[in-house]
Parts: structure tokens; sequence; C-alpha cells
């Protein structure tokens, strides 16, 4: 017998989270396992596409209303019940809405019999009330995949902090990107060390072992042969730091400025990214490259064999979120610089260096 697993996902867009998800499902055994996701999206373009890609793949979804769970859309009737809810203190509102939510939600998951849920957290702590509802309703295996550095700053009202709590003891398993955040969610979420499995991002890179079509893409994007190369691979978002990027890259001077940079990637940044690179006279050293559809090796062969450096955003160095910085990997070997620091040094192995307090 197939065992049932659901997916759980509530994004704004289309970026590293959606390709991961697609990428197990395209992975996943359907002679063993029944997958269905359970989905919303507030970009209507990127929502979409997601849905698109699943109806490909023969994946049913579930369509999650505006709080993100998989009841009907909120209604404003004018029951006694209603009117006696909008009387009580906010605090016991809450509390009333959450526990109708939540049970709601667990007669749903009961009904669809689920061996497995998947929770794919965009961002940490979220979707709270159907990981509670998960637990409630008995589902034997009950995943959540923290993808993002964890909020430092938790929500004042004491309440939303009591569903926080539930919701991290509720999985069976989480999964981390790295020690450092095991060891916060222990710390600070109070999940057991034995429930969390470290799971760190990596390349199979016996996927580039044989890398080509680097003149063909120099051609492609008017590059000469004497630049280097530079490729950004993330979505065009705000937590991933662009905006900083750019900023280095017009501070860079002499030999330097032969080099070009790849963004590589699509996001709701794009435009205003592009207005930026306008603005600050980068035509020319800053190409975007947008998403490309071909399959993982066919799309970054080129590019791998292009180029050998990549930046990218803070991920655990830094409080990704407060866009302040950018990750430099060269050669293995990661850099960072960011506002305020002593000394700023991008890409010191091809003398590209930003001055000290710049920032």
């Amino acid at each position: 017998m197939k065992r049932r697993i659901a997916y759980y996902l509530v994004n704004s867009g289309f970026g590293g989270m959606e390709l991961a998800a697609l990428a197990i499902l395209r992975q996943l055994d359907r002679e063993a396992f029944e997958p269905v996701m359970y989905f919303r999206c507030d970009d209507p373009a990127a929502g979409a596409r997601m849905r698109g890609e699943l109806a490909r793949l023969g994946v049913p979804v579930r369509e999650l209303n505006e709080d993100g769970l998989p009841l009907p859309a909120g209604r404003s009737g004018r029951s006694l019940k209603h009117l006696a809810r909008a009387a009580m203190p906010r605090t016991v509102r809450s509390a009333w809405y959450s526990w109708e939510a939540v049970r709601a939600t667990a007669q749903a998951f009961r009904r669809e019999r689920f061996d497995i849920i998947h929770f794919l957290h965009g961002w940490y702590p979220s979707l709270e009330l159907p990981l509670i509802a998960s637990r409630l309703a008995a589902v034997p295996v009950r995943l959540s995949d923290v993808h993002l550095e964890p909020e430092r700053t938790w929500p004042q009202r004491w309440f939303h902090r009591l569903l926080i709590r539930l919701a991290a003891a509720s999985a069976t398993r989480v999964r981390a990107l790295y020690p450092s955040m095991k060891a916060r969610l222990t710390s600070e979420f109070r999940i057991r060390p034995d429930r969390i499995t470290v799971v760190p991002h990596w390349v199979d890179v016996e996927l580039f072992a044989q890398a080509s079509g680097a003149e063909r893409l120099r051609a492609e994007l008017a590059i000469p042969s004497r630049c280097r190369v530079v490729t950004v691979p993330a979505r065009l978002s705000k937590e991933k730091g662009h905006a900083v990027l750019l900023e280095a890259i017009a501070k860079l001077d002499g030999a330097a400025r032969a080099v070009r940079f790849l963004l590589a990637g699509d996001g709701p940044l794009r435009e205003e990214l592009q207005r930026q690179v306008a603005a600050k006279g980068l035509a020319g050293r800053v190409i975007f490259l947008g998403f490309r559809t071909q399959s993982l090796s066919n799309a970054l062969n080129p590019i791998i064999s292009l180029i050998g450096i990549f930046v990218g955003n803070t991920g655990p160095m830094s409080d990704s979120n407060s866009n302040k910085g950018a990750l430099v990997r060269v050669d293995g070997v990661e850099k960072i610089f960011h506002r305020g620091a002593e000394d700023i040094h991008v890409l010191s192995e091809l003398s590209l260096q930003v001055p000290a307090g710049e920032f």
C-alpha cells in the first residue's frame, strides 16, 4: 500500500525552496508514495508557475486560505457567535480562533489519512497552527524543514509565543542547514537535539564533471575574453543582499572594472535592481541571467566552466534578513563584507578592493 505524503508550502515567490520542493517530488518513488501539495502563494505569477509545475508532475494541490490553512476563506458574518467573539478580549479571541482552526485543520488531515506531512518553512517560526493540527490528527511522521536563519525577535504576545513552542514540539523531525542553526533551535525553541538533523547545503559536483560551453556563453552575453566573471546564484529578493553587492561593485576601479557580474535568478526585485544598475552606471558590468529553465546541469555547465567565483547572501555568517552583507566564495574560501566593517575585502584574489569605511 502506498504511503500518503503531504507537502505544506506557503510562499511569496518562486525561488530556491520551490525548486527544492519540485526536485524532491521528481525523485519521489511513486510506487511507494502518493504525494499531495498544500499550497498558497501571494504572488499570482509565481503561484501559477508553481501550480503548473505541480500539474506536470501529476501532484494534486490543496489550496490554503489567507491564513495558510486548508479551510474555507474567512467570512464576515454577523452571527451571535461572531458578535460574542468580537466582544471578547484580544487574547481570548486569538485563543478561540486558534483552537477552532487547529481542530478543523486536524479534521481535514484525518480525512486525508496522511502517513507523513512535510512542512517547508520559508521562514521560521511559521505554520504553527497546521503543525499543531498535524500532531492532534496523529499523523505518524511530521517533518519541518528550516531553510532560513530563525527569527531573532520573538513576538511580544505571550499567546503567540506559546503557539511557537507547541509547534516546535509538534514536529517528529526537524531538518536544519548547519550546526549553529541546530544549536539555536535547541536553545531558543527547545527542540530536542535528537529530533534535529543537520542537512548542509551541498552540490553534486559530478553533475559538472564535463562542464563546457564557456565560449558559447561568453558570446551570448558579449563578455570579452579578458574579463573575469563572478556569478551570484540567488532569487532576486531583499533578503539575498543584492543591493549591498551593487554598492560594492560601484566602488571598484582600475582593473576590477573589467570584471562582469552575472545575477543568476529572478524575483520580485528584478526591476528595482535593474534601475539601480542603470543609476550606478553598471550597465554592461552587471548582467541579469534570469531564471534558466533547462535541466540543472544543462543550465549551469556553461556558467560553471566560465567562472570560478560565486557570491551569495550572508547565510549563517550574519543576519541575512537585515540586508547588510554579502558572502563571497573564491575557490572554496568564504569572505564577508558588510556595512560598518573596519576592513572590507571584496574578492581580493582579483585585486577587487573596497576602501575601509566606505560602507
